[in-house]
């Protein structure tokens, strides 16, 4: 009822949304055991390349009004699997379902700081998502100048 309370979601598109978040974690949880790293032969046979799989650090991930809870789990699932912590920042007007999903998965005993949610308006939020030297990674839906003042930043 959260995410229909906050957004005006029909409460079936809703459910669907939180499904779609606990699946995605599910899923990806279950990758942990098998992120491995590859031996890859070179092609003249005298020798292979090693290619390791390491977190990168901090990342931060930015998401949208219209799919707030899903695009958080498409972001944060494969991320945490992978060893990263986050930090997100939800859209100024969909912030509290977010949340609230921090909040059950602190409480499912996610160790605290690796999942970390920011609420505010993304001028100064976002902005020092983007000028902080710990964050090392920036993955972001929503709109297109946003998306180009990001890759500046980035660049």
């Amino acid at each position: 009822k959260s995410l229909t309370n906050e957004q005006g979601k029909p409460l079936g598109e809703a459910k669907s949304e939180i499904n779609s978040f606990a699946n995605t974690c599910e899923y990806y949880a279950g990758l942990t055991g098998r992120l491995r790293g590859a031996h890859t032969p070179f092609s003249t046979g005298e020798g292979y390349f090693i290619v390791t799989k390491r977190p990168i650090g901090v990342v931060g991930a930015i998401l949208p009004w219209n799919f707030p809870v899903s695009l958080m789990g498409w972001k944060v699932g494969p991320g945490l699997a992978a060893g990263n912590t986050f930090v997100v920042k939800p859209a100024s007007t969909t912030p509290l379902t977010d949340l609230k999903i921090a909040e059950l998965v602190d409480r499912a005993g996610l160790p605290r700081g690796v999942l970390n949610v920011v609420t505010g308006p993304g001028a100064t939020v976002g902005e020092e998502m983007l000028d902080n030297p710990k964050i090392q990674k920036i993955a972001f839906t929503g709109e297109t100048g946003t998306g180009k003042r990001i890759m500046e930043a980035s660049s």
